[in-house]
């Protein structure tokens, strides 16, 4: 798995996470507590990390000229992503299946693109980008 790297307002995210959880009637600055926020908006980044990727550039890393005209599938690849009305993460498969006109991509970077994908929309959208990709 690759390691995440933290965009440009984790702080701040931080801080509103801390301001939620005091509203909720907790007390942030008790020991179990004191770092949540910060956890909670690096998870929310990675949760939503796709949005800072190229989709294309993920598939087109690994792209190589190929005579092979047969269909290509990568199955049971796992994804989760924020259900759009809760917030909530949520997990589970996906499965992609293309025939290569000239060039075939490297199969971790299918399923590297179905992770970028839904990580960059909620549920509704993730569902049927992941679908209608090429």
């Amino acid at each position: 798995m690759d390691t995440p790297e933290f965009r440009e307002g984790l702080d701040d995210l931080a801080s509103h996470y801390k301001s939620i959880i005091n509203l909720l009637g907790e007390d942030t600055e008790r020991e179990g507590l004191q770092k949540t926020p910060m956890r909670v908006a690096k998870a929310m980044q990675v949760l939503t990390r796709g949005y800072s990727q190229d989709p294309q550039k993920v598939l087109t890393d690994a792209l190589f000229k190929e005579d092979y005209s047969q269909m290509v599938v990568v199955k049971d690849i796992d994804v989760f992503s924020l259900c759009e009305h809760h917030m909530l993460p949520f997990y589970g498969k996906a499965h992609v299946a293309y025939i290569p006109n000239g060039y075939i991509t490297g199969l971790s970077k299918i399923a590297c693109r179905c992770r970028s994908d839904s990580r960059s929309r909620y549920a509704s959208a993730s569902s049927r980008r992941c679908t209608h990709s090429a």
